[in-house]
């Protein structure tokens, strides 16, 4: 899942980034079908690599907190890029959106490398990687114990 995401978000970008440096219709062809295979990819493992990273146990948590925040910027995504368009330019805003899938790319390698055991005891230091360790598989794996609390106890 963390090499599949990688490839998504990198094909995400690879294609904003072509459509924007590239004229002809074979150039915009290949933009879009990069920009679509990864936004794909992306979205498979938007949901398996939390799953595979933080386990069964914390997932439909984790899933929510996730799926909040990305419908809150879905929501104001339309109009902010309408304000942008209207004060920027369609090009300016254009840059703009390529150098955030840029910095996607970047953030998600970044985790991608800390979540990696083997890459992260290179990377981080050893003060650090109690923070980041990994939790072990026999607490991943376990059943959660939920206490069901009513609203009058809180």
């Amino acid at each position: 899942p963390r090499v599949s995401m990688a490839i998504g978000i990198a094909g995400v970008a690879i294609g904003i980034g072509l459509m924007l440096t590239s004229a002809g219709v074979e150039a915009l062809i290949a933009s879009l079908l990069l920009y679509g295979g990864g936004m794909g990819i992306a979205s498979v493992a938007r949901g398996t690599l939390p799953l595979a990273v933080f386990g069964p146990v914390r997932y439909p948590a984790l899933m929510g907190r996730v799926g909040r925040t990305g419908l809150i910027v879905q929501a104001f995504a339309p109009s902010v890029v309408a304000l942008l368009i209207s004060r920027g330019g369609l090009q300016t805003s254009f840059h703009l959106v390529f150098a955030a899938a840029c910095l996607n790319v970047a953030v998600a390698l970044s985790i991608i490398a800390l979540t990696t055991p083997r890459l992260a005891g290179r990377l981080v230091p050893r003060r650090w990687r109690s923070a980041i360790a990994p939790i072990p598989s026999n607490i991943q794996n376990s059943e959660a114990q939920v206490k069901v609390v009513s609203t009058r106890e809180i």
